[in-house]
Formats: structure tokens, C-alpha cells, sequence
């Protein structure tokens, strides 16, 4: 018979082979083994593939980057790949500044749509406001933008021009903007105020290099203003830098006090993070920190670090349960690596990293402590603790359940454009009868909801009614100030700050 090539032909439906099965001995892939083979079938792609696109780098370059993404991912769900463009990214969160005009922008119905401009900004200065629609960018139309396009369009060089073209709901004709981008600067610290006569309110969105001096700033503009009790919010704050962790827990914590240390295969890389400042104010203000399940990491570490040391009443959910820290190391062409090196260990000892449940409320982790958690004790008043499953609040509060028919309304952001009509019609204040106005609005737009269910959720339509008009009117700051007089969480806390004098009085209300 002719031999014709060495390689085998098939033509039938895949085959799947079980591995390890003949015999009792499992085969050991070799790494050299398969990095070579792993380079032959590159080649093989380039030279013999069917379609003869992938025999340009750029068709078959970005293969390789997901499978080298893929590989990463295998380790932990931490570890990744970084793009040069997701590496300037990360950099520009952690210095909390970049050339930009200032708003907050989304997709709406396929339009790039403005959500917030950020006071103090171009945009802001120029009359931009939330709903306005931006149809063209530089005179090329924003028609079937991503939001990363539109933003890498909109971002520059600070003295720089850009020109918009914005068109505004309920007026027929488009306004052309010529914008000077600026230096954007991200707030870690979005908002704070006074929410009674003596409590002061901070909202930490992220941990960056200037976390630390914007609570002080927040700090000392409310200890001026009478505030003698502290609420912390770091709902939904994903994390950020170690090191801006270690500052904001230092803030509350006595000179000397261990705020974390790190672990891992390198002894040489073990850290441990010490509180280095002084300040009686903040070191013995009443405080009470509310977490929840979409609070990871640095967040973690500053609410794990004041529940070790007696020092906050953690109130809310569960946290996230990211007890890992990753280095970045530089690749070629700008791109890095995000490596998970090491667990980081609260004062007490404990890890609060989860190697098995991702997504646990509180009073199921209280469960599951009745099945044997591992058990540690705060260093001052020896409360019982946990660790492995997150921070556990020592008040559970159950999170709001977002029902179907509202998360569609959210989806279609009716809230928003309701609020837009209110504000056209200059109504700054609604009472609980505009709901019924609302739903007859709805019922003419949306025939796939259904009303049966959406009236028995007149309060939460209400909650968002509110607050999106709180937005329209005053961007952010509006949109806090509606959110807060409406939070189960504030009243929970003011509740218990009413009846504390020190510091250590927090804890006489801790859920037994």
C-alpha cells in the first residue's frame, strides 16, 4: 500500500477517549513535553488550517491570549492576564486620576447615554446633564459604540479638545459641546455627611493611593461639623491596594495594634502591617462598619482588622471571603501577569479566604458555623469569631431581594427616565401616590410585565422613584442623599448610636 503521509485523516464525528483507563497506569504529561507540543501545534494552525486567516499573527495571536488567560484562571479565579489597555486601566483606579471631561456614561437602548456628570468637571461647567444622549464624538456618530470605545474617545490629554454632540430628551433639536478635558480625579470617597445631629457618614467606593487622605479630609470636615459617632460603608467596595487597606485601618486603630500579614511559598515576601499613627479623635470615636457580600479584599482586611480588635461593630452581610494578594509582574508589549503569591491572615490569626462557597449570606454562614468552623476569639473582649467563610457581620442584616418585574424595570431604567419627566416638569419632591402615576406609565410602555406582581412592590418603587430623582436633580450627591434617608442600614445604626457613649458600647447590642 502507498504510504502517503504520516499524519492520520479523519472524517468521522469527534472521538472521546477516557484518559488514564488502559491498564491501571495514569499517564504523567511531561511540561517540556507538552510546551513543545504546544508550539508545534501553533505551527500546524499557521501552515495547515482549512482557513487560511489564521496564518496571520493578528487572527491567531488573540487565541494564544485567551488560552494563556485560561491557563491562569485554572490556578485560582484571581490569577489572570492583563492587557496593556486593562493594565493603564487598573493604573488609572489606583491613582484615582485621568484626562477625561467628567461624566459617567452607560448604554441605553443602544445610546450612549450620560448617567452622572461629576461636579466640578467640563461637562458639569457646561450645562451637560444625566440623560442626555451623546450621538456623535469628534463628528463620527456614536451609533453601536462599547462603552470601552466610547471611552478611549472620550478620555485624553488634559488641555486637549473633544467636541460632542448631545441630544436631549423631550427637545427635538441637537447641542454641539467643544469640551478642554482635565484631570478627572476618581473619589474613593464619593460622599459624607451628618446623618443625625452627632453621626457622621463616610462611603469608601475603592481602595487607591488616596483613600487614606480623603476619609481624613471626610473625617475632619464632620468632626467639625459636631459629629461624634462614625459609620463606615463599604458595601459593595470591591478592594484595591494593600497598602491603602493598611492606611484606612490604621486610622482607627491604636499605634503598634497588627492590621494583617501575608504568607505565602516565598518566605522572603511575608509581610506584617502595623498601625503607625496616632489620633485620639479617631481611635476612640464610636464606629460601626457596614459590609456586605460584594465587599472583598482591602475591604476585608479594614473590617476583619476593627472586628479582631473590638474596635467597630460590623454590621450587614457577610463579605466576599478574598483572603489572597496578587502580585503583577511585567511581560513583554505592555502586558502583565496577576499571580496570587501569598493569603493574608487577619490580627487573630484567622483567613477569611473561601476555598469552596463563593456566595453565602450571613445567616447561612451561620449555619454552617454550627457545623464546625473554624473557631477564633477577638484580642480584646475574646467574642467568638470565624474564619474561612468571609467576615461575618456581628448584625445580620438580610440584603434586599430585587424582584423579577423590578429588575426588568432597572434593566429598561424606567426609574431614570420617570425622574427625567418629573424634572422637566420641575418636581423635585414625589409622595407615595405618584407610584400610581408611575404604573400607568409603565403599563403604556412595557406589555411584558407583570402588574399583579409589581403591586405588591409599591415601597420599593417608591425607594427607586426617590432616589432617581434625587440623581436628575443633583447627580450623585442627590442620589446619596435620597439613598440614605431611606436605608434600613443608617436607621439600624443610628438606632444603636443612640444609646452608645464610648467606643466600647457598640458592642452591647452584637447578635448572641
Amino acid at each position: 500500500m502507498k504510504k502517503i503521509i504520516s499524519s492520520l485523516i479523519l472524517i468521522t464525528l469527534p472521538l472521546f477517549f477516557l484518559k488514564g483507563t488502559r491498564g491501571e497506569v495514569e499517564r504523567k504529561p511531561s511540561l517540556t513535553t507538552e510546551l513543545r507540543n504546544f508550539s508545534k501545534i501553533i505551527s500546524l494552525i499557521q501552515e495547515r488550517y482549512f482557513d487560511e486567516k489564521y496564518q496571520a499573527d493578528e487572527n491567531l495571536a488573540p487565541l494564544l491570549e485567551k488560552s494563556m488567560d485560561y491557563l491562569l484562571h485554572q490556578l485560582d479565579p484571581y490569577s489572570d492576564l492583563m492587557t496593556p489597555e486593562e493594565w493603564e486601566e487598573m493604573n488609572i483606579h489606583s491613582t484615582g486620576r485621568f484626562g477625561g471631561i467628567g461624566i459617567q456614561i452607560g448604554i441605553k437602548d443602544g445610546i450612549l447615554t450620560v448617567i452622572s456628570p461629576l461636579e466640578g468637571t467640563p461637562a458639569s461647567r457646561a450645562g451637560i446633564q444625566a440623560g442626555d444622549q451623546i450621538i456623535e464624538v469628534d463628528g463620527k456618530s456614536t451609533k453601536g459604540w462599547s462603552l470601552q470605545k466610547a471611552v478611549r474617545y472620550l478620555r485624553g490629554e488634559p488641555g486637549t479638545k473633544v467636541k460632542i454632540k448631545i441630544k436631549r430628551p423631550f427637545i427635538e433639536e441637537a447641542f454641539d459641546f467643544e469640551l478642554v478635558r482635565e484631570i478627572i480625579k476618581i473619589n474613593a470617597v464619593p460622599y459624607y455627611s451628618k446623618v443625625d445631629n452627632e453621626t457622621g457618614y463616610i462611603k469608601l467606593n475603592e481602595f487607591s493611593n488616596t483613600s487614606r487622605e480623603e476619609i481624613s479630609r471626610a473625617i475632619d470636615e464632620l468632626k467639625k461639623q459636631g459629629a461624634k459617632k462614625l459609620i463606615l460603608d463599604l458595601r459593595g467596595n470591591p478592594g484595591g491596594l494593600l497598602d491603602a487597606a493598611v492606611e484606612v485601618a490604621d486610622l482607627f486603630l491604636p499605634k503598634g495594634s497588627e492590621i494583617v500579614s501575608t504568607k505565602g511559598r516565598n518566605k522572603s515576601l511575608e509581610q506584617m502591617f502595623k498601625a503607625i499613627n496616632e489620633d485620639p479623635f479617631t481611635e476612640e470615636i464610636p464606629l460601626i462598619v457596614f459590609v456586605d457580600r460584594g465587599a472583598a479584599s482591602a475591604s476585608e482586611i479594614v473590617s476583619g482588622a476593627l472586628q479582631d480588635w473590638d474596635r467597630a461593630l460590623i454590621i450587614g452581610d457577610t463579605t466576599f471571603g478574598k483572603g489572597s494578594v496578587q502580585r503583577i509582574f511585567p511581560l513583554d508589549e505592555g502586558y502583565r501577569v496577576k499571580l496570587t503569591t501569598s493569603l493574608y491572615y487577619l490580627p487573630s490569626g484567622r483567613s477569611i479566604h473561601r476555598f469552596d462557597i463563593r456566595d453565602t449570606t450571613g445567616e447561612e454562614v451561620r449555619e454552617m458555623k454550627k457545623n464546625g468552623g473554624e473557631t477564633f476569639y477577638t484580642l480584646k473582649m475574646k467574642r467568638k469569631i470565624f474564619g474561612g467563610y468571609g467576615v461575618i457581620p456581628d448584625i445580620v442584616i438580610k440584603p434586599q431581594k430585587i424582584s423579577k418585574e423590578i429588575t426588568k424595570l432597572l434593566q429598561k431604567r424606567r426609574f431614570f427616565d420617570y425622574a427625567l419627566n418629573l424634572k422637566n416638569k420641575g418636581i423635585r419632591e414625589i409622595g407615595k401616590e405618584e407610584v400610581e402615576t408611575f404604573l400607568n406609565y409603565v403599563k403604556e410602555k412595557d406589555k411584558d410585565i407583570d402588574f399583579g406582581e409589581l403591586e405588591k412592590e409599591k415601597e420599593t418603587i417608591y425607594y427607586y422613584l426617590d432616589i432617581n430623582l434625587g440623581e436628575v436633580w443633583g447627580g450623585e450627591k442627590g442620589r446619596y442623599e435620597r439613598f440614605l434617608r431611606n436605608d434600613e442600614w443608617v436607621n439600624k445604626a443610628l438606632n444603636i448610636f443612640k444609646k452608645v457613649n464610648k467606643k466600647e458600647d457598640v458592642f452591647k447590642y452584637v447578635e448572641k
